[in-house]
């Protein structure tokens, strides 16, 4: 190789090795940024003694991920483990906040997927039940991401987040509301307090003046319906005794198209199922609370003034 070609070469490999150092370096500090902004996060919102993780890295582009992390619930003993748990935005001030992340192999102490535990649990569900419909052990890990935004300018807020649990189905949540700057502060001014002295009841007030202005929340079937037909566990839905039900509650103008789409989901041929609000105008969270307080409540305009929709 002549002298020239030996310098180009020995140029490449010091500009690559100076490219690497810088990458590595650049990779490294954002490291750094990341979790001091986490830290800062936890303690924050005092959650610094029960989160941890084993390892972390971040990229340039400001997103990080954290392996092996553990939450911890004191209260109840509980611990969840995630097998990562990617972070793409942290952001929290004076004028409001944001978070986006997603996580991967949400699993229980004992490396089950928390399906079998806390969201059974949840609906009133225990092992054996999910034994009888074949769920064990075996289970895929859950995986979900979540994204939540607050601002104190336009008085809104939204949360959205999808959980997936394979072999039984996908489940998301979106929701968006106006005038919450009075509920948030108060819930940020709680969370100030000692544990054992946070009073939620203190929430209802400012609840009340919030309004809802969407909401939408979807199930994507991914097995559970077929183990529940399986185990006997699913009765077949029929039109008549659908809306014969929904009149009886007031609903008539929107019986006939909502029992068709549960109908459609119960019986397989649709896989999604689908409740939307998209009211014309924001609705006062406050209407739901007295709901009922002045006797039977006019659903049927409820689902008008809501502008609620089932679908497939």
């Amino acid at each position: 190789m002549s002298s020239k070609a030996t310098k180009i070469v020995g140029g490449i490999v010091v500009l690559a090795a100076i490219g690497y150092g810088a990458y590595y370096y650049a990779n490294q500090t954002a490291n750094d940024v990341m979790i001091q902004k986490v830290n800062a996060y936890l303690v924050e919102n005092k959650l610094q003694d029960k989160i941890t993780w084993e390892k972390s890295e971040a990229s340039v582009a400001g997103s990080g991920t954290f392996y092996n992390v553990i939450v911890k619930d004191e209260n109840t003993e509980s611990v969840i483990k995630l097998q990562k748990l990617h972070i793409t935005k942290l952001e929290q001030s004076e004028d409001g906040g944001a978070a986006e992340f997603s996580f991967e192999g949400a699993s229980d102490a004992n490396g089950k997927s928390i399906f079998l535990k806390d969201f059974a649990s949840a609906g009133g569900m225990d092992d054996s039940d999910l034994e009888d419909l074949g769920y064990d052990a075996s289970l895929p890990l859950l995986n979900g991401e979540v994204k939540s935004n607050y601002s104190k300018k336009a008085n809104d807020s939204s949360l959205f987040f999808k959980l997936n649990q394979e072999q039984v189905g996908d489940v998301s949540f979106d929701v968006k509301a106006i005038e919450t700057n009075a509920f948030i502060d108060k819930a940020l001014e709680l969370k100030k307090l000692p544990e054992d002295q946070v009073d939620p009841s203190l929430l209802m007030g400012p609840l009340t003046t919030m309004k809802l202005s969407k909401l939408e929340v979807s199930f994507d079937d991914k097995g559970v319906l077929a183990k529940a037909k399986a185990a006997g566990g699913a009765q077949e839905i029929k039109a008549e005794e659908c809306q014969f039900g929904l009149a009886m509650m007031g609903v008539s103008d929107q019986a006939e198209e909502f029992c068709k789409s549960v109908i459609a989901f119960a019986d397989g041929s649709k896989k999604t199922i689908a409740l939307k609000v998209n009211p014309a105008q924001p609705y006062p969270v406050i209407n739901f609370m007295t709901l009922g307080q002045s006797g039977m409540p006019d659903f049927n305009k409820l689902v008008k003034d809501l502008n609620l929709t089932i679908t497939n």
